[in-house]
């Protein structure tokens, strides 16, 4: 995907300071899931290829600050591009049931996968495995300049069904 154009998952305002783990949900002027162009498309698993497929996820809620009141942002901030992250379902989150947190190898976290289209078809997939979280990589780290809040795309594999 070298050369696309991310800039339109960057959010356009600063660190709101909101406490909440996943309003961005519900908050329609800043949610990209209400605009669904954006998510990529998962192409069919190729039963004769092992492993599941590669896909490039924008993170959403990287504006709002953790539940702990720890910055998603200075946590962004300090990501190199390759670097581990790890998916974490969060089946208890009280805005979504199929919220899937994505975490720093640190256990710091940085945001959320997209409700509509990802943690929504895959939250089952998580809870069928032990335990329930899924390793990927930063693909790349936006924004951060001009008043920019800084922004991250995650490279996943998802697992076939019966992984």
């Amino acid at each position: 995907m070298s050369g696309t154009d991310y800039s339109h998952w960057l959010p356009d305002t600063p660190d709101d300071g909101q406490d909440s783990a996943s309003e961005i949900e519900d908050n329609t002027e800043t949610d990209p899931n209400e605009d669904d162009h954006w998510l990529p498309t998962i192409p069919p698993q190729d039963p004769n290829q092992p492993g599941g497929q590669i896909v490039d996820i924008g993170v959403v809620g990287v504006t709002f600050k953790n539940r702990d009141g720890s910055s998603r942002q200075e946590a962004i901030k300090g990501l190199q591009e390759g670097e581990a992250i790890l998916l974490r379902r969060e089946p208890d989150n009280p805005h979504d049931p199929n919220a899937i947190a994505v975490d720093t190898r640190d256990g710091d976290q940085i945001g959320y996968l997209p409700r509509h289209g990802f943690a929504d078809e895959y939250a089952p997939r998580l809870d069928a495995r032990s335990p329930p979280t899924w390793p990927g990589h930063v693909k790349k780290k936006m924004g951060g300049y001009d008043e920019k809040a800084w922004g991250v795309i995650i490279s996943i594999e998802i697992p076939p069904e019966s992984a």
